[in-house]
């Protein structure tokens, strides 16, 4: 399903995050202090806006409310991040993931409405968004700019009783599942494998493939 995701804060992290969430069919609204930082983002993004971010105006008039998620990136900041926080917190959002530098930044974080949280400067960061918009993706290794290999869960019985061969993901995804692990137990799956919900698929692809093929594994 695509999703709204409001990124605050255009540092090197939230640029990275807006175009890897935009390449992946999601609607990215940046949001940044400076002019500079915005015009960075601009040719892939729905919408980037320079503005204050310590006040509710800017989100408002932009209708940010209901996003999906957002993404606070101030990781030098930490004081006008924990505002951005309590701001989007009392617009209604609930799904808010922020940028700290230690522990107790985590859990002040936390305190004022932060769901998850997240180091700077670590690949780690990025997989952690990436799960978690991407909500079937369990494990996400980057092979290189282009393709990765991705852990994705079955959440769906859609496909009880047809075989990889029938379900043809490589011509109609363009993914390839290369290992299934069943019950605790790994497998290299033949063209007469069938698909099972709780199934754990390990799929290679290009990276901009994954996040339609696991909207398809939910039901």
């Amino acid at each position: 399903m695509k999703k709204t995701i409001l990124v605050v804060g255009l540092d090197n992290f939230g640029q990275t995050i807006c175009k890897d969430l935009s390449e992946n069919g999601h609607i990215v609204i940046a949001l940044d202090q400076t002019s500079e930082k915005t015009l960075r983002v601009e040719p892939f993004v729905e919408h980037a806006a320079t503005g204050v971010l310590t006040t509710a105006d800017i989100y408002k008039d932009l209708g940010l409310g209901h996003a999906d998620w957002a993404v606070v990136s101030f990781p030098t900041h930490f004081d006008t991040a924990m505002i951005i926080v309590t701001i989007l917190k009392d617009l209604g959002m609930s799904n808010i993931i922020c940028q700290v530098t230690n522990e107790y930044q985590e859990r002040i974080a936390k305190m004022l409405g932060a769901s998850v949280t997240i180091y700077p400067d670590n690949i780690a960061s990025k997989q952690t968004v990436r799960k978690i918009i991407w909500q079937n993706v369990l494990e996400h290794y980057a092979l290189d700019q282009n393709y990765g290999v991705y852990e994705v869960i079955v959440n769906t019985n859609r496909f009880d009783g047809k075989t990889l061969r029938e379900l043809q993901f490589p011509e109609t995804y363009s993914v390839n599942i290369v290992l299934i692990r069943r019950a605790g137990v790994t497998k290299m799956p033949s063209k007469n494998e069938v698909l099972e919900k709780n199934d754990v698929v390990i799929v290679l692809c290009e990276q901009n493939k994954i996040s339609k093929f696991q909207e398809i594994l939910n039901d």
